[in-house]
């Protein structure tokens, strides 16, 4: 079938040269049609302008071409003052344009009517965001954030807006006032304003702040003190109403408790009653041995301008003549610690019994003081474990785990065993329980 179809196409061949030739000579002759006609066109284009602009360079052209397009003079659209340039009829933002076009065509250069909008704060609040702004016609304004202040609550807009965050057109309003009202308060208010009002979204990074203190007494009023912020917590860090972890510049005594850097502001968001913390505190700072965090106090918690909540404030665990009394040394192993049993810790710690323990003081402590304070609560399980009393009472301040047993099982906290439980080591002491945490 292949030589079959070979030989066919030697024949066609043949015959086609043999049909080429001019019949004298058998000489192939070819003859073309060197004519073409050249087709002339006229492309035109119209450039217009709507009110409130005009047009700089040619605005009507064209031009008798042969080729299949051609490239028109540039043309620029230029707004009258009180208006702005919003773009060409056929999508185009550029102000200047240079076509090419193989075809007719019409453009309008589209300008609109600029309004100006002021936003005014009412009293007992402020407007975040440019307070004056120049408007397109049809447009709305870059927003603005209504943001009362501590004793004071938001209440809506003049134009009848009841967000604090608020976008207008010109022909909604081209002045809109932000009305606040006062807010009855019993508890001390706590107003914190990050930088650049930033969210706090990180528990391992700081970001600066300033914060203020009022509805107290004057002994303790803030006008302005500066420190930073960071969110805390655990399981509490993924609610809605967060933990944060306070740290001043300089010390600061909040509400008579002890002037210090290290505050902890608690939310206590899923206790409905919000006094289980403050009980618990309350107790273990009558119990002998256990010991308390010192004072705690309630307020109202006002974060870049909004209203938080009730949060509980208190000291931070570290040893403070006003907070954890304990014995330290420096430059040896039995310096002092305050350990954590610490279930959701990560990166450096020891680990006893599959169990995860961080050491909260010293600060910077050595890999032998680690080492030591491990031994040391490894020999308590043993001698708890071997149920040698001389043993125990040797190592332990048994009182403290009593006391701190009650407290526990009393609220409740499912914790225990856990995390959130920490105990001290004197130096040349024993390990007693405390203090009770949240």
């Amino acid at each position: 079938m292949k030589k079959f179809i070979v030989f066919l196409l030697i024949i066609i061949a043949s015959v086609l040269v043999v049909s080429c030739g001019d019949g004298a000579d058998d000489t192939t002759t070819f003859e073309f049609d060197t004519t073409v006609e050249v087709v002339e066109r006229t492309v035109s284009v119209t450039y217009k302008a709507t009110e409130g602009g005009s047009i700089i360079g040619e605005t009507s052209q064209s031009a008798t071409i042969t080729k299949p397009s051609y490239f028109f003079s540039e043309v620029t659209a230029v707004a009258d003052e009180g208006y702005v340039f919003k773009g060409w009829s056929d999508g185009k933002s550029s102000a200047s344009r240079r076509d090419i076009l193989s075809s007719s065509r019409e453009y309008t250069a589209i300008f609109k009517k600029l309004y100006t909008i002021t936003f005014i704060a009412g009293k007992g609040g402020t407007i975040r965001g440019n307070l004056v702004q120049e408007v397109a016609e049809g447009d709305t304004n870059f927003s603005v954030t209504a943001i009362a202040n501590p004793g004071y609550e938001f209440i809506g807009w003049s134009n009848g807006s009841m967000s604090p965050i608020l976008r207008v057109t010109p022909e909604e309003a081209t002045e809109v006032t932000a009305s606040f009202r006062p807010v009855s308060l019993s508890l001390p208010v706590i107003n914190i304003n990050t930088e650049n009002y930033d969210p706090i979204i990180s528990k391992e990074f700081y970001i600066n702040c300033e914060v203020t203190v009022s509805n107290t007494t004057e002994e303790f009023t803030l006008e302005s003190e500066s420190g930073k912020i960071k969110g805390r917590g655990n399981t509490s860090w993924k609610n809605d109403k967060k933990p944060y972890h306070l740290k001043f510049n300089s010390k600061v005594d909040l509400f008579g408790n002890g002037a210090a850097k290290d505050w902890t502001i608690i939310p206590n968001h899923t206790d409905y009653s919000m006094i289980r913390n403050y009980l618990a505190y309350s107790a273990a700072a009558q119990m002998e041995t256990l010991g308390g965090m010192g004072e705690m106090q309630f307020v109202e918690l006002y974060l870049n301008g909004q209203y938080d909540g009730v949060y509980l404030i208190c000291e931070q665990i570290e040893p403070h003549e006003e907070r954890v009394q304990m014995n330290t040394a420096e430059g040896v192993l039995d310096a002092g610690y305050i350990i954590e049993l610490d279930g959701h810790s990560e990166g450096d710690r020891f680990v006893v019994n599959n169990k995860y323990y961080t050491i909260h003081t010293p600060n910077n402590y050595t890999k032998d003081q680690k080492n030591y304070i491990g031994t040391y609560v490894i020999d308590c399980l043993e001698a708890l474990k071997n149920g040698s009393w001389n043993d125990i009472i040797a190592l332990m301040d048994v009182e403290s785990f009593a006391e701190s047993y009650i407290i526990h099982e009393i609220h409740k906290c499912c914790d225990v065993g856990y995390s959130s439980f920490y105990m001290i080591k004197d130096a040349g002491g024993k390990m007693r329980c405390g203090p009770v945490w949240d």
